[in-house]
């Protein structure tokens, strides 16, 4: 699996790796990843993508900074990313796909 390909604001670096039968992770959450990664399932890739959140933890005031609505908080994926790919037309089942059969079958 091959991390932070999110973080490029086109699909041009990812879906070359995903071609290549590899895994990737959009997992630093910005306002366009939701678009990035609903791309990626509209390239028949749904099945190799990962959804994650590097929160920077270290700071004391992390929990009360989510509870208080930050944007990117530790919820962002559940929160922001899922309701936006909805709103873009992923279906259910696929972000089931992307949240649980994806992991199960990657660590299972």
């Amino acid at each position: 699996m091959i991390g932070h390909v999110g973080d490029a604001n086109d699909t041009s670096y990812a879906l070359p790796l995903l071609k290549t039968g590899c895994y990737v992770a959009v997992d630093r959450i910005a306002p366009h990843n939701a678009t990035f990664a609903t791309e990626l399932v509209k390239a028949g890739c749904a099945d190799r993508i990962f959804l994650s959140h590097d929160h920077i933890c270290c700071r004391d005031n992390v929990l009360e900074s989510v509870s208080q609505g930050e944007p990117y908080g530790l919820d962002a994926v559940h929160s922001r990313v899922l309701p936006e790919m909805r709103t873009l037309g992923v279906t259910e089942e696929t972000l089931r796909k992307i949240t649980v059969e994806n992991v199960c079958h990657l660590f299972g």
